[in-house]
C-alpha cells in the first residue's frame, strides 16, 4: 500500500502542478525503501534508456531535432551561439502557471487575454519604486517579446505531447517492474544552487514559482518539474546523478555568459536605470556620511599635524622669516614678534638724492645671511624741537606681528605719523605689541622722507630727470613701502589684500593725498585718518619751482643743476633751510596780516596729478576707502600761554585777532563761552574741524568724527585723544572715558576688518564721539565761521 501511494504521487506530480486546489503530497520513504532504491538505481537507468530508444526511432529523433532547431531559429537572434539556444530550450521547456494560480495578489500576477484564439500571458506592470529613474544596472529586462510568447505557447504544446509519449513507455516500465518505488530515485534531486543564484540576480523582485515563492500553500515548480520530467523527457536526464561534472562546465559557462552580458550594458545606461528602494537610499546615505566622517577624520588629523609647519618657530626668544633680499631675524616682544630696520627701498643717497624711491631689486643692496632685525635704525633726518635728528639713510620699517604664520593671515596697518612737514615723526604713532596680540593685526611702520629732503620742488631737479618733475619724495618713499608689504608680508602673517593706511596730522596729510593717486590706490584697501590738514595741493608745479628758487637760491648761490644738489651735505641743506620752511603750522587764533601757509605737497604729474576733491568727486565708493576724523581741541599747543590767561585776557587775545577786526568777538563768546576751553575750541574750529568739515560736505560718501570727549587738567579732548584710545594708550580714569575708548576701538576695529563705519549714513555723516558715536547732520558751529568765510581761508598747513 505504501508503494501504491508513491508511485500515484509520482504519476500525477504534472497534475499538481495543473490544479492548485490538489493537496496530495506523498509520504516521505523510510529506511527500507531508501535502502532499495539505491540498489536498482542503475538498474532503473538503464531499463528507461532502452524504453525511450524504443519509443523514438531515429527517424523520428531527427524530425524532433529539425523541429527544434526551426524553434530556435525563429525565436533566437542569428547571433547567439549553440550554447546560449541550448540554454534557452531548456528555461522554456519549464511549464508556465496558468492564471487561476494568481491568489489575492500573492502568486505570480499574470494576466490571460484572448488573441486569435490562442490565450497570451501579458507581464505584470512595473511595481512603482522611489526614484524611478535609478534603476538597478545589474538586474535584467523582462522580455516582454510576443514572439517568444508564442513559441513558448508552441513548445508547450510539443512538450505534452512529448510528455504523453513517455508516460506511456513509463508506465509499461513500470508494469515489468515490481518494484516501482525505484523509478522514484534518480528523478529526486535538488535545483541547482547556480540556477536559483542565477534567478535571484535577474529579478529578485518578483515572485517565481519555480523557486517557492508562488501562492501561499503551492509547492515550487522546481520540486515537482523535477519529479515529472525525469518521466517526461530523456533531456533532463542531464541532471542526474550521471551529469554532475557536465553541470558544474553549465554553471561556469553561465558564470562567463552572464559576465559578459553584463559587460554590455553602458555604465551610464545603468546608472540611469537603476531603481532604488528606501533600503538603497538609506544604505547609500549610510555609505555617504560614512565616507564624509573619514574625510573629515583625515583632513583634521593632516592640519593638526602640520600645524607646526605652517608657523616660524621660537628658538631662543628669535624667530626667522625670509624676505625678497634674504633671511631675517626678529626679537620676542611682549608676547608678540617684532621686526626692525628692515631696508624696503635702495639707500636715497648720492644720486638717489632728490629722486623718487625704488624698491630694491638688485642683490648687491641685499645682505649675506640672515639680517638680524633686532633694533630700530634712526629715523629719516628731521628737525624736532629745533634740533636736527636722524640720518638721510633711513629707508627701513619695522614689523610688529602676534606671530610668523602663512594661514588665517592678519591685516596689516601701516602707520604714517609725523607732527608736521619738518618732523615729528613717527611722533605717537608707534606700535603696540600688547595691542598688536589682542587684536590679531599686524603693524608696519615705514619711516619716510621729511621736509627738504621729502618735499624739495626745483626747476634744477626737474629738469635733469627723464620725466620732468621734482617733489614729493615722502609720498614715493610711502608707495615704496606698500610695493615691499604686496611682496613680502605673507611671510610676516599679515594680509596684502587687506591693508589700512592709518595716518596721524601730517602722516595722514599725506596718506590722504595718497587715496587721490593712482600708483598707490592698488596698494592698500583703505585709510583712516586722524587730524590731517585739509590744504592741498592746486598749483601747476612751475609756480612751486618758482617760489622755492626765490628761498633756497639765496642760501646755495653755487647750486644750479642737479648734481650740486646732490653733493650738498645733508647737514649744510637742513641748516639753512629759509625760515618759511621752518616755520610752523599756526595754533593760533588767525592774525590780521598773516601770510598765506607755505604748501608742501606738489601737483607733481607722477604721483599727483590732480587735486584730491576733484580725484574723490568721481569715486562712488570713498566711504569705504577713507574715513576722516579729528578732535575738538585739535591745535592745542603746550607752549601756547592761552592756558594762562585770565576772562579779560582772554577777550583782549580775540579782540586783537582777525575775529575782532570783523566784529564777531561777542558772537564767537556766546557760542564757545569766555573761557579757555572756548577759545581752544574756537582755534580748532577755524584750522581744523570746520575746515575739514567743509571737504567732508564737498564728497557724497566720506564719513567725518569728532572726537569730543575730554580729559587731562584742562578737561579738552586734545590731538591725540582719539589715537591713545584706539592704540590701547588712553587712560581711562571714569567710567565715561572707559567706555568712549571702547567705542572708538569698537568703530576703528570694524572699519579695518568689514570696511564699514558704524552709525554711519549719508544724510548723518558726521559722528560726535563722546561716550558713544552720535551721528548728527552737521556741526552747528561751522557755520557761524564759513558765513563770516573765515572758513576754509585760515585752514592750517601741516
Amino acid at each position: 500500500m505504501e508503494t501504491d501511494k508513491t508511485s500515484y504521487t509520482l504519476n500525477h506530480a504534472g497534475d499538481n502542478i495543473e490544479d492548485p486546489n490538489k493537496t496530495e503530497s506523498y509520504e516521505p520513504l523510510d529506511e527500507d525503501i531508501a535502502a532499495e532504491t539505491d540498489k536498482m538505481l542503475s538498474k532503473v537507468i538503464k531499463d528507461e534508456k532502452k524504453s525511450t530508444e524504443a519509443l523514438q526511432e531515429p527517424d523520428e529523433l531527427t524530425a524532433l531535432d529539425e523541429k527544434k532547431e526551426a524553434i530556435d531559429e525563429k525565436t533566437l537572434p542569428p547571433n547567439i551561439s549553440l550554447k546560449d539556444r541550448f540554454m534557452q530550450f531548456f528555461d522554456r521547456r519549464k511549464p508556465t502557471p496558468e492564471p487561476n494560480e494568481t491568489q489575492n495578489g500573492n502568486g505570480i500576477n499574470q494576466n490571460a487575454t484572448e488573441v486569435d484564439g490562442e490565450t497570451t500571458t501579458s507581464n505584470p506592470p512595473p511595481k512603482k519604486r522611489f526614484l524611478p529613474k535609478l534603476q538597478n544596472p545589474f538586474a535584467k529586462k523582462a522580455n516582454n517579446d510576443t514572439s517568444i510568447e508564442k513559441e513558448n505557447e508552441n513548445e508547450k504544446q510539443e512538450n505534452e505531447a512529448s510528455c504523453s509519449d513517455d508516460k506511456k513507455a513509463e508506465n509499461e516500465n513500470i508494469n515489468d517492474e515490481k518494484k516501482p518505488e525505484n523509478k522514484f530515485k534518480p528523478s529526486i534531486h535538488l535545483p541547482k544552487f547556480s540556477g536559483l543564484l542565477n534567478k535571484f540576480r535577474r529579478n529578485p523582485r518578483s515572485d517565481d514559482i519555480e523557486l517557492g515563492n508562488g501562492p501561499a500553500g503551492k509547492a515550487g515548480l522546481a520540486s515537482m518539474e523535477t519529479l515529472d520530467d525525469s518521466t517526461k523527457d530523456p533531456w533532463n536526464q542531464e541532471n542526474g546523478p550521471d551529469a554532475v561534472d557536465a553541470d558544474k562546465a553549465k554553471e561556469n559557462d553561465d558564470k562567463v555568459a552572464e559576465g559578459s552580458e553584463e559587460k554590455k550594458i553602458p555604465v551610464i545606461s545603468s546608472i540611469r536605470n537603476y531603481k532604488c528602494s528606501i533600503d538603497d537610499i538609506a544604505l547609500i546615505g549610510g555609505i555617504i556620511l560614512f565616507l564624509i566622517l573619514v574625510f573629515l577624520i583625515i583632513a583634521f588629523t593632516f592640519l593638526g599635524s602640520t600645524k607646526h609647519t605652517q608657523v616660524a618657530p621660537i628658538r631662543d626668544g628669535k624667530v626667522l622669516t625670509v624676505t625678497s633680499c634674504g633671511v631675517v631675524e626678529g626679537l620676542v616682544e611682549d608676547s608678540a614678534v617684532a621686526f626692525r630696520g628692515i631696508p624696503f627701498a635702495k639707500p636715497p643717497i648720492d644720486n638717489l638724492r632728490f629722486e623718487h624711491s625704488q624698491v630694491i631689486d638688485d642683490i648687491n643692496f641685499c645682505w649675506n645671511g640672515t639680517l638680524e632685525a633686532h633694533n630700530p635704525k634712526p629715523e629719516c633726518m628731521q628737525m624736532t624741537d629745533g634740533e636736527i635728528v636722524g640720518e638721510e639713510d633711513c629707508l627701513t620699517l619695522d614689523v610688529i606681528t602676534p606671530q610668523v604664520r602663512y594661514i588665517n593671515l592678519m591685516p596689516v596697518i601701516v602707520l604714517i605719523g609725523a607732527n608736521d612737514f619738518m618732523g615729528g615723526s613717527p611722533g605717537i604713532l608707534r606700535p603696540s605689541a600688547r595691542y598688536a596680540r589682542y587684536r590679531e593685526v599686524l603693524y608696519v611702520r615705514p619711516h619716510f622722507r621729511m621736509n627738504v629732503f621729502g618735499f624739495l620742488a626745483l626747476e634744477a631737479l626737474s629738469n635733469n630727470s627723464n620725466i620732468p618733475s621734482s617733489g614729493n619724495y615722502a609720498l614715493s618713499d610711502i608707495i615704496s613701502a606698500l610695493e615691499w608689504i604686496q611682496i613680502n608680508i605673507k611671510n610676516f602673517g599679515g594680509d596684502p589684500n587687506s591693508v589700512i593706511l592709518f595716518g596721524h596730522r601730517t602722516g595722514a596729510t599725506l596718506v590722504t593725498a595718497l587715496t587721490s593717486s593712482s600708483k598707490a590706490s592698488k596698494l592698500f584697501s583703505r585709510a583712516w585718518v586722524s587730524s590731517p590738514s585739509s590744504h592741498y595741493p592746486g598749483r601747476p608745479l612751475v609756480e612751486t619751482e618758482r617760489e622755492n628758487a626765490v628761498d633756497f637760491d639765496r642760501n646755495f648761490p653755487d647750486c644750479e643743476d642737479k648734481g650740486c644738489w646732490k653733493k650738498v651735505d645733508a647737514k649744510t641743506l637742513m641748516e639753512k633751510l629759509p625760515e618759511s620752511w621752518k616755520r610752523p603750522a599756526s595754533s593760533t587764533l588767525p592774525a590780521i596780516d598773516e601770510a598765506k601757509p607755505r604748501e608742501f605737497l606738489v601737483l607733481d604729474g607722477i604721483i599727483l596729478k590732480k587735486h584730491p576733491q576733484d580725484v574723490w568727486k568721481n569715486d562712488l565708493n570713498l566711504a569705504s576707502k577713507l574715513v576722516l576724523g579729528t578732535t575738538a581741541h585739535v591745535m592745542y599747543d603746550k607752549s601756547n600761554l592761552i592756558a594762562n590767561l585770565t576772562v579779560e585776557e582772554l577777550r583782549q587775545y580775540v579782540e586783537a585777532s582777525k575775529i575782532g577786526q570783523l566784529n564777531l568777538t561777542d558772537e564767537a563768546f556766546q557760542l564757545y563761552g569766555e573761557t579757555v576751553q572756548g577759545v581752544i575750541s574756537m582755534i580748532s574750529d577755524i584750522r581744523v574741524v570746520c575746515p575739514l568739515l567743509v571737504l567732508a560736505r564737498s564728497q557724497k560718501n566720506l564719513p567725518f568724527y569728532i572726537v569730543s570727549q575730554t580729559q587731562g587738567e584742562l578737561n579738552i579732548a586734545d590731538v591725540d585723544s582719539d589715537i591713545q584710545a584706539i592704540l590701547g594708550r588712553y587712560t581711562s580714569s571714569s567710567p565715561q572715558k572707559h567706555r568712549f575708548a571702547d567705542e572708538i576701538r569698537k568703530l576703528f576695529d570694524y572699519y579695518v576688518s568689514h570696511g564699514k563705519v558704524i552709525n554711519y549714513s549719508p544724510t548723518s555723516f558726521v559722528l560726535n564721539i563722546e561716550q558713544d558715536a552720535i551721528p548728527q547732520s552737521d556741526y552747528p558751529n561751522c557755520n557761524f565761521w564759513i558765513k563770516n568765510q573765515m572758513v576754509p581761508h585760515f585752514a592750517a598747513v601741516f
